[in-house]
């Protein structure tokens, strides 16, 4: 932990693992999740005080524990997704598992198995392909996004081997649609042809882009940006699958995702409200932004 004023270290902690995911709250907290290895994860909460507390996930006894294909075992790997409300509340996701919503105040937790419908239908799905320099893996994933107004979004997919012809085995993945949960009574609502969601200016900023499509399985098919209404009607939809989007100092910024293009879009209409020119860094660390007056 870092004082910003004195430019100081105050505190070391060891969180014996990598944090995959790290969200502010509107008390001033800083909610992360830590995880080693597909496992051994905890949700921590570090208040503004500097004061940590950490809740243990609960790990194992999932089935199938893994499978086997082509004479060999392989283990299943499922890590977990956080979401939260930007309030009091966290939600955390694995295949195979209820879906945990956590009090930030108190870490109480209560389980709940709404009906998710994953499916497939209205997504590009990426071909069989070589894994590289990596081994072929089972993998099943979950991702959570907050839409605001109770509603949360609920995705994921799999990579499974397959055959790639002869003795070559490679990766098979599987992308779902996001399932559309009310989290007050932890009902389905609806299903979208979506992989990602985001709320911001009164709409739902979506992507319905996948990856692991030719060449070389760096390709992408599907439409980056997709706006709705708070009612999901359509508003307009960027046909891109490489155009890269980000809300900014409360500002939506678009571009190529090489950075050799930025502009700053109207969210409701998508059009242009003026060119910025390339970025003077890689796109996904742009964090902040003076625009000129």
């Amino acid at each position: 932990m870092i004082d910003p004023i004195r430019r100081r270290v105050v505190r070391r902690v060891s969180l014996e693992g990598g944090v995959e995911f790290a969200a502010k709250v509107a008390d001033g907290s800083l909610v992360l999740l830590v995880e080693r290895n597909y496992s051994h994860a905890r949700l921590v909460v570090v208040s503004p005080d500097g004061g940590i507390r950490a809740l243990a996930l609960p790990d194992g006894g999932i089935r199938p524990a893994g499978g086997r294909f082509a004479g060999r075992y392989f283990r299943a790997n499922r890590g977990w997704a956080v979401a939260t409300d930007g309030g009091e509340r966290a939600f955390l996701a694995r295949a195979g598992a209820p879906l945990l919503e956590v009090n930030l105040k108190s870490l109480a937790v209560r389980r709940h198995r709404p009906r998710l419908r994953l499916a497939t239908g209205g997504l590009p799905q990426p071909p069989a392909g070589e894994t590289g320099n990596q081994e072929p893996s089972l993998i099943f994933s979950r991702s959570l996004y907050w839409l605001g107004n109770g509603l949360l979004a609920v995705g994921g997919g799999a990579s499974y081997p397959t055959r790639l012809g002869g003795p070559d085995i490679g990766d098979r993945s599987v992308v779902y649609s996001l399932s559309v949960i009310d989290t007050h009574s932890w009902r389905f609502v609806r299903r979208m042809p979506l992989v990602s969601c985001r709320s911001a200016f009164g709409l739902h900023l979506c992507s319905a882009s996948v990856g692991g499509f030719p060449p070389d399985g760096k390709g992408s098919r599907g439409s980056t940006l997709i706006a709705y209404d708070r009612d999901w009607k359509l508003l307009y939809r960027k046909p891109s699958a490489s155009l890269w989007s980000d809300v900014v100092v409360g500002r939506l910024v678009a571009g190529h995702n090489d950075g050799t293009a930025l502009w700053e879009l109207d969210p409701r209409s998508g059009k242009v409200i003026r060119r910025l020119g390339a970025a003077p860094v890689w796109p996904l660390d742009v964090l902040e932004w003076h625009p000129d007056r």
